[in-house]
C-alpha cells in the first residue's frame, strides 16, 4: 500500500455548536482536544484514555496486541468485509427475514444506512416509510432492503463501526448494491447544538446497560455521537466526502474511496491525545440508555 502521508497542521479549532460541514468535520477529526479522539477505545462506549488501549492496538478478537497499521491495511484491502456478520445483532436465526445461515433474506440488492438509533432522523423510522414492516428493526429494514451496522454490544467498538463504513464505502458488503450508500437524515442538517433532538457529545442516545458493557458505571460517549462521528469519517475517506453535505435524506450516494485519505485517518487518530477538558460530559448509564 501507498506510504502515508503527511498530515497537515490542523486547521484553527471550531469551537462552540454548529452546523456539520466539510470544514468542521475537518477540525474536529484533527483537534486532539475533541471528543471524537475520545471515542477510540478498544471497550465499545469506553473514554479512550493515556492509559487504555486504542480499538486499533488490539486484534478483533482475543485482544492481544496488534500495531495500529494492521488495522488499517485491513481496511484499505477489505479484509473484514465479506466474512463479518454485520446484522448479527437481533438473534437472527430463524428469522422470518433471515436464510437458514442467518445472514439477511434481502429481495434485492441493498444500499447500507445510516442515521440516528430513534426519534428523528433514525433508521428505524426511514426503513418503517420505505416499504419495511415487521416486529424489530431488523425485520423493517431487511424488508425495505436496507442494511444497518447490528452487531453484539460485547463485538462492538468504534473499530468495528469504522470497518463496516469502509465496506459500504468501498461496496463490499454481503448483498450492497453496488457501493451505494443511504442517509435517513441529511448530513448537512446536522447541528452539533442538537437538530433532530439529537445533541453532540451531552450523553444523548442508547448504550448497553453498565454492568454489561464493561466500561461501568459511566460511559464515555452514547450512540447520537456516533452517527456524526460517522458523518465526518465518510467526509474524510472518500475523494468526494464534501458532496454528502449537499445530499437529501434518502438520497443514493456513492463513496469515491481513498487509500490515502484512510492513511491520512490513521495518521490523525494516532496522534496523541490531550488531556480531557476540565467539566467534560461524564454520561451515567441508566438501563439501556445513558443520561
Amino acid at each position: 500500500p501507498p506510504h502515508p502521508p503527511l498530515v497537515s497542521p490542523p486547521p484553527p479549532v471550531v469551537s462552540g455548536d454548529g452546523p456539520l460541514t466539510h470544514a468542521r468535520c475537518n477540525a474536529m477529526l484533527r483537534d486532539n482536544t475533541h471528543h471524537f479522539r475520545r471515542m477510540w477505545d478498544a471497550v465499545g462506549w469506553a473514554k479512550a484514555g493515556p492509559d487504555r488501549p486504542a480499538c486499533w492496538e488490539v486484534q478483533r478478537f482475543g485482544r492481544a496486541p496488534q500495531d495500529a497499521r494492521t488495522y488499517f491495511d485491513d481496511i484499505v484491502s477489505g479484509r473484514h468485509c465479506s466474512r463479518t456478520r454485520w446484522m448479527r445483532f437481533y438473534g437472527n436465526e430463524g428469522d422470518e427475514v433471515s436464510r437458514r445461515d442467518g445472514t439477511p433474506d434481502f429481495t434485492r440488492p441493498a444500499p447500507a444506512i445510516l442515521g440516528f438509533d430513534a426519534g428523528g432522523g433514525s433508521i428505524d423510522g426511514f426503513c418503517g416509510h420505505h416499504g419495511g414492516w415487521g416486529s424489530t428493526i431488523r425485520q423493517r429494514c431487511v424488508r425495505a432492503n436496507l442494511q444497518l451496522l447490528a452487531v453484539w454490544p460485547s463485538d462492538y467498538n468504534l473499530c468495528r463501526n469504522f470497518e463496516w463504513q469502509a465496506c459500504a464505502a468501498q461496496g463490499s458488503l454481503p448483498d450492497q448494491d453496488e457501493n451505494r450508500i443511504k442517509f435517513a437524515v441529511a448530513p448537512g442538517s446536522l447541528n452539533t447544538g442538537g437538530a433532530y433532538g439529537h445533541p453532540f457529545n451531552r450523553c444523548s442516545g442508547w448504550t448497553p446497560n453498565g454492568a454489561n458493557s464493561g466500561t461501568y458505571p459511566n460511559a464515555g460517549y452514547a450512540n447520537d455521537d456516533i452517527f456524526f462521528l460517522e458523518t465526518c469519517l465518510f467526509n474524510q475517506i472518500c475523494e468526494n466526502g464534501e458532496e454528502i453535505f449537499s445530499l437529501a435524506a434518502g438520497q443514493q450516494w456513492r463513496c469515491r474511496f481513498s487509500q490515502e485519505k484512510v492513511y491520512e485517518l490513521q495518521q490523525i487518530l494516532t496522534t496523541p491525545v490531550a488531556p480531557e477538558p476540565w467539566g467534560a460530559p461524564v454520561c451515567h448509564f441508566k438501563p439501556g440508555r445513558a443520561g
